[in-house]
C-alpha cells in the first residue's frame, strides 16, 4: 500500500473555504467519501479532487447550446 495522507475534516473546511454543514451535507449525501477513524473523519486528497471536479464542471445540456452559439 503507498503512503497515504489523509486530510482532516478542519484540513478540508479551511482548504474549500466551506462550512461544516456544507461539508457534512456532501458526505450524508455520499457526494464526497469519508473514512471514520474512531471519532475522526478523514478524507482521501483522490476523493476530494474527483468531488471538486464533479462540482465544477458544466452540465452537458449547458455545454452543448455554448458549442451552438
Amino acid at each position: 500500500m503507498e503512503n497515504l495522507t489523509l486530510l482532516s475534516k478542519k484540513e478540508l473546511l479551511e482548504m474549500l473555504k466551506v462550512s461544516a454543514p456544507t461539508l457534512d451535507r456532501a458526505v450524508r449525501s455520499g457526494d464526497l467519501k469519508a473514512v471514520r477513524i474512531g471519532r475522526r473523519v478523514l478524507f482521501n486528497p483522490k476523493d476530494v479532487a474527483t468531488y471538486i471536479e464533479r462540482k465544477t464542471s458544466l452540465p452537458e445540456t449547458l455545454i452543448s447550446s455554448q458549442s451552438n452559439n
